[in-house]
């Protein structure tokens, strides 16, 4: 079965029966997630107590709705988003509108960036509203390209043999690939070695993901 296949069974699992049987739709992307998204939907359903601060967040767009001001005669888009956690109502509308709208397409995985504002409405001076300021969104399918810079692994000094750093140059290319980073321990002295390879990158394959998660002496993550 191919992923969008397997994308599309697990999307009419969950509108048959309400729950998600065979896995949720961001597994595939949990790696990234783990990585680079620091906030969940769920915290967002208090925006005051994140005022001031910038929240990355994961989700897939479940629904879309557009629609136009009937006062400012503007248009804005209303779209819904689901991660682990919770189901999140975010509203594009002005700047947001133009600069993100054709990111949001219902089955598409996003990583949003976004500011907490606070502003006072002017009939109601005694009130405080707080909203989202978008300020970048990717695509998470896009993520290990644009925003990875390398892959870390850190190792037991114990578990360093000659079978495995052929396995793992088996993954590298001499050029165009993700900075490889090695930080070595030693559980006995507590020292602590971090390397670099000058002339070998890696390629961020589902191979390579797979191998690395299916090692579980090993522990890494993307920056």
């Amino acid at each position: 079965m191919n992923k969008w296949h397997l994308l599309d069974k697990i999307t009419r699992e969950k509108e048959l029966i309400g729950i998600y049987l065979t896995a949720h739709p961001l597994d595939r992307y949990k790696l990234e997630i783990d990585s680079f998204c620091q906030n969940s939907l769920h915290e967002l359903s208090d925006l005051q107590q994140h005022r001031g601060r910038d929240l990355v967040f994961c989700g897939i767009v479940k629904t879309v709705r557009d629609g136009v001001d009937q006062w400012r005669n503007k248009p804005y888009l209303l779209a819904q988003l689901e991660d682990y956690t919770d189901l999140f109502n975010i509203r594009l509308k002005n700047d947001d509108y133009v600069n993100f709208k054709q990111y949001f397409s219902p089955g598409v995985a996003l990583m949003i960036r976004a500011g907490v504002n606070e502003w006072t409405p002017r009939d109601e001076p005694q009130r405080k509203i707080y909203s989202l300021k978008i300020k970048m969104v990717h695509m998470l399918a896009d993520v290990r390209e644009k925003l990875v810079r390398s892959l870390d692994i850190t190792l037991d000094i114990n578990q360093i043999s000659t079978e495995i750093i052929e396995e793992i140059e088996h993954f590298t290319v001499p050029e165009s690939g993700k900075i490889l980073k090695f930080h070595i321990q030693d559980p006995e002295s507590q020292m602590k070695v971090n390397l670099f390879s000058r002339n070998k990158h890696v390629e961020l394959t589902d191979e390579l993901m797979d191998y690395l998660q299916n090692n579980a002496g090993f522990e890494f993550r993307l920056a």
